[in-house]
């Protein structure tokens, strides 16, 4: 798949997951598929002030992953996708 295909279908799932027909692919301001072997994340100093929390709606919509939550538990990597995995599904 190419990097638009993967947008793509990421905007399905999401679509699928929040249980709507489609959403107006507008609202996305910005996506990027990065594609690195043995790789990790790196932050710019100061940006875990910008990462979103766990919980999206109080109802519905959570989500994980090494950029979420970046002032809660610090970790970084799979390590910090397991731990707020672990919490959205809680």
């Amino acid at each position: 798949m190419n990097d638009e295909e993967i947008v793509q279908l990421s905007i399905k799932a999401v679509a699928a997951a929040l249980d709507v027909d489609a959403f107006d692919p507008t609202i996305v301001v910005d996506s990027a598929v990065l594609r690195a072997r043995k790789a990790v994340s790196h932050f710019a100093v100061g940006s875990a002030a910008c990462s979103p929390p766990v919980t999206l709606d109080k109802k519905s919509v959570y989500i994980c992953g090494d950029w979420i939550d970046r002032s809660g538990h610090a970790s970084w990597s799979t390590e910090k996708a397991v731990v707020t995995g672990k919490q959205a599904a809680n």
